[in-house]
């Protein structure tokens, strides 16, 4: 989670819009960041019937340490790329998290 953070879209006092990739159907759940910077949720759940979005709203909230009430996917719900709202953190706060979550990877491409 070093170096450019091009997933941050908003940070202010009551959250921050982060933009992400979500990869239904993989082998293990897993938080990605790609050479620019991309943050990418591989996630076991099939996307069917909001399954994939339930797993994602619950690995993101395990990662950030925040009830799963404090996340909402604010668009993107039926697409891969989708624009997740945190309540309550900063986006300096977030890049720590997600860059000491034991789901997170750093991806060499």
């Amino acid at each position: 989670m070093k170096g450019d953070k091009s997933w941050t879209t908003r940070d202010d006092e009551s959250g921050v819009l982060i933009r992400l990739r979500a990869q239904p159907g993989a082998s293990r759940n897993q938080i990605v960041t790609g050479p620019e910077g991309m943050l990418k949720i591989r996630i076991t759940a099939a996307a069917v019937g909001g399954a994939a979005n339930r797993a994602l709203i619950k690995l993101l909230s395990k990662a950030l340490s925040v009830p799963k009430s404090f996340l909402s996917i604010r668009s993107g719900e039926t697409s891969r790329d989708k624009v997740v709202f945190v309540k309550g953190l900063s986006a300096d706060e977030v890049d720590r998290c997600l860059a000491q979550s034991p789901a997170s990877k750093g991806e060499s491409q």
